[in-house]
């Protein structure tokens, strides 16, 4: 083995310098102090040993290397949100009630490899007809924490913008504003789908969403399924929707989720179980535009409606409202005031807005909602909820919810 040079100050000569070996006695103290280990301590200073000899080695005469694209790490979208919640309620038949809960989730979402995708997504839940909020109760229990949703997307080469997906995948029909008139935001579909979108930076930009899914699967009967199509437009600030919503195989048969709870439905109980009244074919509209500003508030006005074609009677639906401000930055607020008017039929109410509680059509009453952006990404909101139930009846429901959000 030939030794490192060095060279001799004040001459052209070179001094080979001899590779360091160490002594007998270096020898021997090495050997005692490894004798006197323990069987755990060997196995620790292999580790260690082994873990350094294969830490990467950055030389002075080359740069250092950047972080690869291709990282799992920078493959990886997280996102998620956590809320502590106050919830009042002063219900009909029912004495006032004071709640606390939380809500948490995360979900993940690698790039697998080009245009494909996995996902994951988990989240607390209080097994209310989807809702993820999980209601503090007895203190010694634990509390629930599910997949709330599994899947995985290929983005189309062939069609920019447009992707398939499979599994127990987000909600990707659009909600004028994010309200919730038959669809509530917590629910994840179960099936296959297919969408496209225009690009965003497009004055005009249309879509399309389309899906199959898996509703009930009965061991001795039929199945209920979802078919589903809704497309949509942007012009501008201005976006329209219209979708088509078939459920199947559910007139006759047991009341989803609950067997004691129909949620507003229609029901019989002649058989001794609860079975819908009607089968639930629906149409969907709506729209939201964003107005000028006013003194640097932003306004905008939305609606979104729902019939039911299956049934007879009691088969219409709507919500509007209107948005008061923006929330970006913080000390930024918003305000949302909306009135809802929702028929017996006119949406299959296991699927609607879970904050209503058991009542979620054959109702009417307003909603306000308002926000306050305390730092970034840390928000608290107060949510006042008053309708009665059935339309035209005399029975009222209060609901009054103080959050604290925080997501990322």
């Amino acid at each position: 083995m030939q030794g490192d040079c060095k060279i001799i100050q004040g001459t052209n000569k070179r001094k080979v310098l001899k590779p360091f070996r160490p002594n007998k006695e270096v020898k021997t103290i090495r050997k005692n102090v490894f004798s006197k280990m323990n069987h755990k301590k060997k196995l620790m200073a292999f580790v260690t040993v082994g873990m350094v000899a294969f830490l990467p080695v950055s030389h002075a005469s080359e740069p250092m290397k950047q972080k690869s694209e291709s990282s799992w790490v920078n493959r990886l979208q997280l996102t998620g949100m956590f809320r502590l919640r106050g919830d009042f309620r002063n219900e009909t038949n029912q004495k006032n009630r004071h709640r606390s809960g939380f809500r948490a989730e995360v979900a993940i979402e690698p790039h697998i490899d080009s245009g494909w995708y996995l996902g994951l997504e988990f989240g607390t839940s209080s097994g209310a007809g989807g809702s993820g909020t999980q209601y503090l109760g007895d203190s010694l229990d634990p509390k629930i924490l599910k997949l709330r949703s599994v899947y995985i997307r290929k983005e189309l080469e062939f069609l920019k913008g447009g992707y398939l997906e499979a599994g127990k995948t987000p909600a990707h029909f659009y909600r004028p504003l994010g309200s919730q008139l038959f669809w509530d935001r917590d629910l994840r579909p179960e099936g296959t789908s297919f969408g496209w979108e225009g690009d965003r930076a497009n004055s005009v930009r249309p879509w399309v969403h389309a899906g199959v899914y898996w509703v009930e699967e009965r061991e001795f009967a039929a199945d209920t399924h979802l078919y589903a199509l809704q497309s949509g437009l942007q012009v501008g600030q201005v976006s329209f929707t219209a979708g088509v919503y078939v459920f199947t195989q559910l007139s006759g048969f047991n009341t989803l989720h609950s067997t004691t709870i129909p949620y507003g439905n229609r029901v019989d109980q002649s058989g001794g179980t609860l079975t819908y009244q009607n089968d639930f074919h629906l149409v969907n509209a709506g729209f939201d535009f964003e107005l000028p500003s006013i003194a640097g508030v932003e306004i905008a006005p939305f609606f979104d409606s729902v019939f039911n074609f299956a049934a007879s009677s009691e088969r219409f639906g709507f919500l509007t409202g209107v948005e008061i401000g923006k929330i970006k930055n913080p000390g930024d607020f918003n305000v949302r005031l909306v009135w809802r008017q929702i028929q017996a039929d006119s949406i299959l109410s296991v699927f609607g807005a879970s904050f209503l509680g058991d009542y979620r059509s054959d109702l009417a009453g307003f909603q306000i909602d308002s926000r306050v952006r305390l730092v970034k990404n840390f928000d608290v909101r107060a949510n006042y909820i008053d309708y009665q139930f059935p339309i035209g009846g005399t029975m009222r429901n209060q609901i009054l919810m103080i959050d604290l959000d925080y997501t990322f």
